[in-house]
């Protein structure tokens, strides 16, 4: 009789099932470990999660408009007195710089939820360079909340401020 004979002989039914239960007990494991390091990894590095931890610990949401790798201007909202502000983010200098259809999205309580979404027609900054361009053309990049970004791009697209100001998804509210 050979040795691989003798040794399968001398294993029972029950030490199968314990070494299976052991492996599969390792293996998942071994699959936590490795999905909780790769989302700690994911939190360092991801841009886009810590920009969105930062504006959720301060309550103030924030998108920088970039013309040509130059900063344009910033948009900020605050939830907890509920403003909007527009500001230049230009270094200053010399040059007029006019930025245009500037969409914002109106917090204040008393604004009709229809009439909450305006667009600022025009924006004058006394810049270092003339980097004066509309809003809606391609070459403006935005960076900061993602939620605003997509807003910025398509101002038909509120959802973000519309769970931020009402704490609800509307569309799933109204239908």
């Amino acid at each position: 009789m050979g040795y691989f004979q003798k040794m399968w002989q001398d294993i029972t039914t029950q030490e199968v099932v314990l070494f299976i239960a052991s492996a599969v007990l390792i293996y998942i494991l071994l699959r936590f470990y490795m999905s909780g390091s790769a989302y700690n990894d994911m939190r360092k590095t991801s841009r886009c999660y810590n920009e969105t931890q930062l504006s959720k610990e301060h309550n103030i949401y924030n998108v920088r408009a970039s013309v040509k790798g130059r900063p344009a201007f910033d948009v900020t909202y605050n939830t907890e007195d509920n403003s909007t502000s527009i500001n230049c983010a230009c270094p200053e200098g010399r040059i007029e710089s006019t930025f245009t259809n500037i969409p914002y999205y109106d917090m204040r309580p008393n604004t009709p939820y229809d009439n909450r979404v305006q667009i600022r027609d025009k924006l004058t900054c006394q810049c270092e360079t003339g980097i004066s361009a509309d809003v809606r053309d391609p070459k403006v990049f935005y960076s900061g909340e993602p939620g605003v970004k997509i807003f910025m791009h398509n101002p038909q697209k509120r959802d973000f401020f519309d769970n931020i100001v009402y704490g609800v998804d509307r569309e799933v509210q109204l239908g």
